[in-house]
């Protein structure tokens, strides 16, 4: 019998956009199954994202909030979930990680004996080096504590070696499962910001805005600094930014309104050619200093 709780965490789920889908997928997987093997221990996950900000860390609270509510996981602690990022050591310098693993473990049980619950860890220093002795070391810990923590690995990257000899690692400690996430499509991403933004102002866009908009979309997420569904976030606040402050008389909005931000505006290109992936608009002071 599914509780109510567990089938809110799992409609939220479901909901999410489809670059999630192998994470839906897998819940989906696991919702149907549940009843069936009970005393199954959960694989260990490793999540690859092909960009930065597909959002995992959405995905790894929501998975806690769904094992908890469906009660396929034993939580204690003073949290449900917990992010660990799992600093690179190189060989031949003193490696505390594990420490640093342990007491975080052992401040968030709180006055339970045990954390019980999810740990998300970033592997990304680790990129092509979790062969090494530390990383193995880690793994170790980890599967000694196999009934007590459900660990999610996740890193950024598109290379497929990168991705094999991860997983080659994990496996030789512990039951994984890969699943890969991605930004939606440029379409799905204007509607993401019609309905998530936009609407509560009470503005809707033309389809001429949202031909412009993807074909922006489609410039800035080619560049490796965009910050994926954040990034999305931001553009759309400096959309509304500039419309609301031009008294905005419509509630429709059109291409020639946002021609600022079309695909060859300067807001596109320094939105490609910026490291950090500041959004917004430069002052002519610091345009100066920026091409200095």
């Amino acid at each position: 019998m599914k509780t109510k709780t567990e089938n809110k965490h799992f409609d939220t789920i479901m909901q999410m956009h489809s670059g999630v889908d192998d994470f839906k997928k897998m819940v989906e997987r696991q919702h149907k199954s549940r009843q069936n093997l009970p005393d199954i221990t959960l694989p260990h996950q490793l999540w690859i994202a092909t960009k930065r900000g597909c959002g995992i860390n959405t995905c790894v609270n929501a998975f806690a909030e769904y094992l908890y509510g469906s009660k396929t996981f034993e939580f204690s602690g003073d949290v449900k979930h917990f992010d660990f990022n799992l600093e690179y050591t190189k060989p031949d310098e003193y490696f505390s990680e594990i420490t640093r693993f342990e007491n975080t473990l052992i401040y968030l049980a709180g006055h339970k004996n045990h954390f019980r619950g999810v740990v998300s860890i970033d592997v990304s220093g680790w990129l092509g080096r979790t062969d090494e002795r530390y990383f193995q070391l880690l793994l170790e810990e980890i599967a000694s504590r196999n009934d007590k923590i459900l660990v999610i690995f996740y890193t950024n990257t598109d290379d497929k070696r990168d991705v094999e000899k991860i997983e080659s690692s994990l496996v030789s400690h512990l039951r994984i499962e890969t699943l890969y996430f991605k930004l939606p499509n440029e379409e799905e991403l204007v509607d993401f910001m019609e309905s998530k933004h936009f609407s509560t102002h009470k503005l809707k866009l033309e389809n001429d805005a949202k031909t412009l908009l993807a074909d922006s979309i489609r410039e800035m997420t080619d560049s490796r600094y965009f910050n994926g569904l954040v990034g999305i976030k931001q553009f759309s606040e400096d959309i509304l930014s500039k419309l609301l402050v031009s008294d905005v008389k419509a509630n429709k909005i059109s291409a020639n309104m946002l021609s600022s931000f079309d695909k060859d505006s300067h807001y596109v290109k320094r939105v490609i050619g910026t490291k950090k992936t500041e959004f917004g608009f430069h002052t002519q002071t610091n345009r100066k200093e920026t091409n200095k």
